[in-house]
C-alpha cells in the first residue's frame, strides 16, 4: 500500500492512469445504474468522456530523444 501511494504522488504516469481509471469506473457505475439516484444521469457520460480524454502511458519523446 505504501508503494502504491508513493507512486501515486511521485510518478506522473501512474497518477494520470489512476485518475483515468477512477473516472471511467465512476462513469461505468453510473451508466450501469449502480450509483444512487441522487447522482445526475449525465454524470456517467461525462465521467466516461473525461476518462477517455485523459491520455495515459508514456509520452512520445520530442526530437527523437
Amino acid at each position: 500500500m505504501l508503494t502504491w501511494l508513493k507512486r501515486f504522488f511521485s510518478d506522473e504516469t501512474a497518477f494520470v492512469g489512476y485518475v483515468r481509471a477512477a473516472l471511467m469506473g465512476l462513469g461505468g457505475a453510473q451508466v450501469a445504474g449502480m450509483l444512487p439516484d441522487t447522482f445526475p444521469r449525465w454524470l456517467g457520460v461525462v465521467a466516461l468522456v473525461a476518462g477517455g480524454f485523459i491520455r495515459a502511458g508514456d509520452k512520445n519523446p520530442k526530437n527523437g530523444g
